[in-house]
């Protein structure tokens, strides 16, 4: 039977040999040719958000990453009720770089619990910057994800010495879910040459409720922000010294086995800028 079907088979194969020598294929333009696919994408680009952009966005969140939603390439994981992690193209934490009013913060705690843009409330926040990938020098140009440049109100002056210059405003809010609610206020009073301002804010908020209604456990939190401004200018040259504090009672975390609780930060900012013949200088004191 072996034999017998050894000689099947190279008689079949002889059989085949001849029949594709005298049926050739011959391939059509169709067969192999597949026709043209375009395809096209926008690619991320750098994007600035404005004061007037972010107006609508402040009372959505209580979480400053999260004025950054919907913008190219960029999400966040989220961590307690103000303190997710912002990521850009995939890459997040610290290969990110993040400026808050020029200071360049880290984040704290093993678990990165305290994340640099928990230090500012999106009340606070009048303009944010996001360049991914490769960054200019002035920000820093070592980052490897990207950077976010986190801008807070500059401090105002009046146009007239004989005048002075005051505004002050309040808000509040509140949201359903989680009963959250919410107050700022911001006060200001300066001549031409001499200005001082405040801004603070307060949210609070109970632990919000799933799809079915149920309530998702350690995700409650509270927090205050305080900033106080002192600036003066002359001529070409300003001076501006920031002094914040920041208190969070308790800030529960649904995917961390701790929550945090007395959580307080104090903040020291002495910044110059000076126009000169040669060119802009800007230095800057932090703690």
């Amino acid at each position: 039977m072996k034999k017998a079907s050894l000689v099947t088979m190279l008689l079949l194969c002889q059989t085949f040999a001849v029949f594709a020598e005298e049926n050739p294929v011959t391939k059509t333009e169709s067969d192999t040719t597949l026709s043209t696919v375009v395809v096209t994408a926008n690619q991320d680009k750098d994007s600035t958000l404005s004061a007037e952009q972010l107006a609508n966005k402040r009372l959505m969140t209580s979480d400053s990453v999260q004025l950054l939603d919907g913008e190219p390439g960029v999400s966040f994981y989220s961590g307690g009720g103000v303190s997710s992690l912002p990521v850009i193209d995939g890459l997040a934490d610290d290969r990110i770089r993040l400026l808050v009013d020029g200071m360049s913060i880290t984040s704290s705690c093993p678990n990165h619990m305290n994340p640099a843009l928990s230090y500012v409330d999106p009340t606070h926040v009048d303009s944010v910057d996001v360049m991914a990938g490769i960054t200019p020098v002035s920000v820093g140009g070592d980052s490897i994800g990207g950077t976010i440049v986190v801008n807070t109100v500059d401090p105002e002056f009046s146009d007239s010495d004989s005048a002075l210059l005051t505004a002050a405003s309040v808000a509040t809010f509140y949201r359903s879910n989680g009963n959250v609610s919410g107050e700022s206020a911001r006060a200001s009073l300066a001549d031409e040459n001499f200005s001082i301002g405040y801004s603070g804010s307060t949210v609070k908020s109970k632990n919000y409720s799933d799809g079915n209604g149920e309530a998702v456990r350690s995700t409650e939190y509270e927090s205050n922000n305080n900033q106080l401004t002192l600036a003066t200018r002359f001529d070409n040259h300003m001076l501006v010294l920031d002094l914040g504090w920041q208190d969070i009672p308790y800030q529960g975390y649904a995917n961390q086995f701790m929550d945090m609780t007395s959580n307080q930060g104090h903040t020291f900012n002495l910044r110059y800028t000076g126009d000169y013949n040669w060119g802009e200088l800007e230095a800057r004191i932090f703690r």
